[in-house]
């Protein structure tokens, strides 16, 4: 079984994951124990909205008053296997289909991205929230665009831009485009047109 440690929780991953909110006992204990309750509610009920969109989420197993249990999604994070133009792509597809279910991730960056063969999964929905706001999904993606651009400075440069169309499972309209373009310094970068 292998830990991870974050600043609100812990996740063991096993045969399958479970992610516990830590006690903060520099919080009231009602206070600490109403945020932790709350916030477990919140990420199990957007992972819920995600799963049902067709988002590349862990399958919520179930969740208790402070925990959550997901299936463990085996694979490398993807801060591991840039450059991946393909992988990028995918994942690029995955943020549309999130957000048109009006889920905005709040931490998306190459660590909370689980590669499963060459399957982007989108994980720790613990800032997550809902909201119907262009500016709420724009910064979504400005928060990946500038962890490219500043934590992978080897991304290789490129001429030109690589589009494609966000196609969720559904028939729907997308509310609007993305479109990956190179930023100088060798990182890819989200170009958002709404």
């Amino acid at each position: 079984m292998t830990e991870y440690r974050g600043a609100e929780a812990t996740v063991d991953v096993g045969e399958v994951a479970v992610k516990r909110r830590q006690k903060k006992t520099y919080r009231h204990p009602d206070l600490d124990s109403r945020l932790r309750r709350e916030r477990t509610d919140d990420e199990a009920r957007l992972l819920e909205r995600a799963h049902k969109y067709g988002v590349a989420v862990p399958g919520l197993l179930g969740s208790s008053e402070f925990e959550l249990e997901m299936e463990a999604v085996d694979g490398d994070r993807l801060k591991a296997r840039l450059p991946d133009s393909a992988v990028m792509e995918q994942l690029g597809t995955e943020v549309a289909k999130l957000h048109s279910a009006q889920v905005i991730h709040g931490d998306l960056t190459t660590s909370n991205v689980v590669l499963s063969g060459d399957d982007p999964f989108l994980i720790d929905f613990g800032l997550a929230y809902t909201s119907e706001r262009a500016e709420d999904r724009a910064v979504d993606i400005h928060l990946l665009h500038q962890v490219l651009c500043s934590s992978h400075p080897g991304l290789p440069r490129t001429r030109g831009r690589r589009s494609w169309t966000d196609t969720p499972s559904s028939s729907a309209p997308m509310p609007w485009s993305t479109r990956w373009r190179m930023c100088g310094r060798g990182g890819a970068t989200p170009d958002i047109k709404i």
